[in-house]
């Protein structure tokens, strides 16, 4: 996983505002970007020379890149068949989503423990911003995307297990691919802000069981509306 997720304080970092010390992690992260924002398709192949010039680097760092990206799932190496996007799945769905309902909401119990003003202002603006987004109907989804991310990071933000904080936001990374089949079907904007709002308004008031359970619904809401988009490519994928 990339060790630029967390902070030495202990704080998510978002991986878009973080400096990368080397070229590798730079490519690391431009690659992770265009991935998960839908760049490079899904099963897409990549090709290290076409990857080459359009991050402007050597095959060293690309290399290197490539293998962690690897390592955390997005991307699929295969001897003699190079790099791929790593495919969505019904099953790699469902495993993410379960574990995310497990680790998230404990991730969550854990911050409120520890919340101090800083942290309530945090999360204030990062609601803040993702409200002023959702409700205008034309909103980029990308954009949308990235201040549901920074919410999220915000609200798990006091936890103090380091590697609760890298499981939940490697398993969050790799569902900002399915997020995106999910809007239209949860209700669009309204439907994500209610769930937004019951995390939020219970966060706030610290009563971590209703805030820990409106987690757990919205994570869980997210997969139910991903089943049948993904139930119908695996049927056709079985026709073909």
């Amino acid at each position: 996983m990339s060790k630029e997720r967390v902070s030495q304080s202990g704080d998510l970092d978002l991986y878009h505002l973080a400096l990368p010390p080397t070229r590798a992690d730079w490519v690391e992260q431009q690659l992770r970007r265009d991935i998960l924002f839908g760049t490079f398709a899904p099963g897409e192949r990549l090709l290290a020379s076409d990857l080459t010039r359009r991050y402007a680097v050597s095959l060293t760092p690309l290399r290197e890149a490539l293998q962690r990206l690897a390592t955390d799932g997005l991307l699929t190496m295969t001897p003699q068949r190079g790099v791929k996007v790593t495919p969505l799945s019904l099953r790699n769905a469902q495993e993410i989503y379960e574990l995310r309902c497990i680790l998230e909401p404990l991730a969550l119990r854990k911050s409120l423990a520890k919340v101090d003003d800083a942290w309530r202002e945090q999360v204030r603006l990062t609601y803040a911003r993702i409200t002023e987004i959702t409700d205008d109907e034309h909103h980029e989804l990308v954009d949308a995307e990235e201040a549901n991310r920074a919410f999220h990071q915000a609200l798990l933000s006091r936890c103090d297990s380091r590697w609760l904080l890298n499981l939940t936001t490697m398993l969050s990374d790799h569902c900002i691919r399915y997020r995106f089949l999910s809007y239209v079907r949860r209700g669009g904007r309204e439907g994500i802000q209610d769930e937004h709002r019951a995390i939020y308004e219970a966060s706030l008031r610290g009563d971590s069981n209703t805030a820990a359970e409106a987690m757990e619904y919205h994570i869980r809401n997210t997969l139910e509306s991903l089943l049948p988009l993904l139930q119908s490519s695996a049927q056709e994928v079985q026709e073909e």
